[in-house]
């Protein structure tokens, strides 16, 4: 087959970024403008040309040895070992680096002399590194991209197998910390935060405690130094109680925190008067 049988099959029309010039590639190498010169990349015409074009272009066709010398000598990387290179100390671990000069212009902030360095200095500078105009400039870029299911699986594997280490576990507990949850108050704990406000009693909802299972209180009285907890009927079991509120109970008093517990029944009949009894008993 010749080219021009070859290139017949798909032709499409290609305009240049320079110039804006429009033109048909009738020449097996797709990635240049005929009138300016200048080099692009079309990821699809490039699949074509190394999968397609070129296997059946020298199909049955023999290469000089010539040829193939000069094919060997061009294939070796010449270019880094010639090119002129710069000395830089990495940002993370002060390490010694050797730069290209024109990948050291393009790199304008930080260097590093590995991806590991690069992610560990993400990680603990998270704001030095992802600035606003970077979120704005990659959030453009990735406009209408789609990730394929095979990066999508090796994602969540990965996610999955740092998670279930002790790093990954304290990290969760962490944000998880900051997290308030439930996002809106229930029906109890607004009527006890009423009644501290009639009182004229300072009080913090959803206060994080530091203890060996840390949570966060539904109510925080700092004067005092009470922890007082809102439980429901159904969800705490009563009148038994859950496992877990006990342990941290206990946890809470080895600290030196006071605990007031109330159900969800002695709350819907109660009156300021039995809570400022219950509050000051604390039976």
């Amino acid at each position: 087959m010749t080219e021009e049988e070859i290139l017949s099959k798909e032709k499409k029309e290609v305009t240049c970024r320079t110039c804006g010039y429009h033109w048909f590639p009738y020449k097996i190498h797709p990635n240049k403008c005929v009138k300016c010169g200048t080099k692009y990349w079309d990821k699809k015409r490039q699949k074509l040309f190394y999968q397609k074009w070129l296997p059946e272009y020298w199909k049955g066709r023999k290469q000089n040895e010539k040829h193939k010398n000069k094919r060997i000598k061009n294939s070796k990387n010449t270019f880094t070992e010639n090119h002129p290179k710069v000395k830089v100390n990495c940002d993370f671990c002060n390490s010694e680096i050797e730069y290209i000069l024109s990948k050291f212009n393009r790199t304008k902030k930080y260097h590093f002399c590995n991806k590991k360095c690069l992610g560990k200095f993400i990680s603990k500078y998270p704001n030095l590194w992802f600035s606003k105009e970077r979120n704005i400039n990659v959030s453009k870029a990735n406009k209408g991209r789609k990730l394929s299911e095979k990066s999508k699986t090796l994602m969540s594997i990965s996610k999955k197998s740092f998670y279930n280490t002790e790093e990954g576990k304290k990290i969760q507990r962490e944000r998880r910390a900051k997290i308030i949850l439930p996002k809106k108050d229930t029906s109890i704990e607004l009527k006890i935060q009423n009644f501290l406000k009639e009182l004229k009693i300072e009080f913090f909802t959803h206060q994080y405690i530091k203890i060996e299972h840390g949570y966060q209180c539904d109510i925080f009285i700092p004067s005092m130094n009470l922890v007082i907890e809102c439980d429901g009927d159904y969800w705490h079991k009563y009148p038994t109680g859950n496992d877990i509120d006990h342990i941290r109970t206990s946890e809470l008093l080895e600290k030196g925190f006071k605990v007031l517990r109330l159900w969800e029944f002695e709350i819907n009949g109660m009156n300021v008067d039995k809570f400022k009894e219950r509050l000051y008993g604390r039976k």
